[in-house]
């Protein structure tokens, strides 16, 4: 009792200028302790929830004399210093929060000893050093955040004997090595966050076992390898990120059985093959990010079936083939991006959304947004600042007036060719004889023909016998 009266005196009857925020159990106040009282003067307290109260310094040593305690809310706060090593005496703790600190040193192998906790949450610091093995002596935690620090070193193979954990977090970190087959052990986790580390190797087939994920993030690192079949049998699955990494290979048809699947990225790996026709039985998928592969072949039409699809992008691959027409059933679709591949054909003019066509082999009329065409051949649209569009009826009337021009002229020479004709055969045409032989035949060519003749035969060369005039003069 002695310490609720210290804490009546000191926030004068909770008064409300002590008062610094609301949270969801109640009003939080700041106070002092009165001199000379310390954390020892309240040895029964159980719950102490102090996030996002602005503390600043260091984590007290003296919080280790709360031995009763079970629930510590530190988080949302600007602590430092390292974690008291003290905290190893908290053994009833169930509930430990310090995460969004400035908190650094390393995981204490001390919070091996806390075999009551449940929750864990030490994200968002700068702490590094290892993930010990320790923590496997854990054995009632269901939720461990240590994402967003500095941690490195390996993914302890100890981590198997959490068997009751439904949450991991250890993304934007800098772990390395490869992901333990132990995890398959695991098959209570909902949720695995691996993202944004340095771990390499491949994907162990044993993560298949863990039937009730509905989370599995592993993006961001170096894996490589190919995708394992036994991924098809987390049915529960709603979401799957791998990009990012070096999986090559083709996509297994048995991811065709994740029904709950809503996101599925791949994209930046070195997948090749096809995309599969099975990609259509994902009827609950809204994002679909296949970019920076070598995925051949063509779009499947089975993709028609995917009413839910908001946000695709194929872009930066070896597609070819049309865009089939099935994709204009797709209301809800946002975001298009089949740039960067080897399509051809006709665009179905009902999907003209957020599109990008960029650097494509398509030869034709458009009407989308700013730049969706680029670099393709013949492309044109009647927005401002790309090449204009002749609709087909200007087309036809510039095809027609062509060829009657030209019927005209030709008509016209014709009748003049023929009028001097006529004129010609009228005039009386005086035969000349030619001395010295035939004028066009080499053959009886018999000596120098006279000039006389020529001047008489052309009528003292006359503009009517003229046919041609050449380089060298007329002819």
């Amino acid at each position: 009792m002695g310490a609720y009266e210290d804490i009546v005196k000191a926030t004068e009857d909770f008064d409300i200028k002590y008062c610094i925020g609301v949270g969801g159990y109640g009003s939080v106040y700041r106070a002092g302790l009165p001199s000379g009282k310390t954390f020892s003067s309240i040895p029964n307290l159980v719950v102490l929830l102090l996030s996002g109260c602005r503390l600043n310094g260091s984590i007290p040593h003296q919080i280790g004399t709360l031995t009763n305690l079970t629930y510590l809310g530190l988080s949302l706060n600007d602590l430092t210093g390292e974690l008291p090593l003290s905290l190893a005496n908290l053994t009833q703790l169930e509930y430990l929060s310090l995460y969004s600190n400035r908190l650094h040193g390393s995981v204490l192998p001390e919070i091996g000893k806390m075999k009551n906790l449940i929750f864990l949450d030490l994200g968002i610091n700068h702490l590094s050093g290892v993930i010990l093995s320790l923590l496997g002596h854990l054995t009632k935690l269901k939720t461990l955040y240590l994402d967003g620090n500095q941690i490195n070193g390996s993914i302890p193979f100890e981590i198997r004997h959490l068997e009751n954990l439904r949450l991991i977090l250890l993304n934007n970190n800098n772990l390395t090595s490869a992901i333990p087959s132990s995890l398959g052990s695991l098959t209570n986790l909902t949720s695995l966050r691996f993202g944004r580390n340095q771990i390499s190797g491949f994907i162990p087939p044993e993560i298949g076992k863990m039937k009730s994920l509905i989370i599995l993030e592993l993006s961001y690192n170096h894996l490589s390898r190919v995708i394992p079949s036994s991924l098809g049998n987390l049915i529960k699955l709603t979401y799957l990120s791998l990009r990012n990494n070096h999986i090559r290979g083709f996509i297994p048809p048995k991811i065709g059985k994740m029904k709950s699947l809503m996101r599925l990225a791949l994209s930046y790996n070195h997948l090749n093959g096809a995309i599969p026709s099975f990609v259509g039985n994902l009827t609950h998928l809204t994002s679909l990010t296949l970019q920076g592969n070598q995925i051949i072949g063509f779009i499947p039409t089975e993709k028609g079936n995917l009413d839910k699809l908001s946000n695709v992008d194929m872009s930066t691959n070896l597609l070819s083939g049309q865009i089939p027409f099935h994709l204009g059933n797709l209301k809800q679709l946002g975001y298009f991006n089949l740039s960067y591949n080897n399509l051809s054909g006709t665009i179905p003019l009902s999907i003209w959304t957020s599109i990008d066509l960029s650097h494509n082999q398509f030869e034709t009329q458009y009407r989308a947004p700013s730049k969706p065409l680029d670099y393709n051949k013949g492309s044109c649209s009647e927005i401002k600042g790309f090449s204009h569009c002749k609709k087909r009826h200007q087309i036809m009337i510039i095809i027609v007036v062509s060829i009657s021009a030209t019927l005209l002229l030709l008509a016209a020479v014709l009748g003049f060719l023929f009028h001097k004709r006529r004129i010609n055969k009228n005039q009386p045409v005086e035969t000349t004889k030619v001395k010295n032989g035939d004028l066009f035949s080499l053959w009886n060519y018999d000596g120098v023909i006279a000039c006389q003749d020529i001047i008489r035969a052309t009528e003292d060369f006359d503009i009517r016998y003229c046919i041609g005039i050449g380089g060298y003069g007329s002819v």
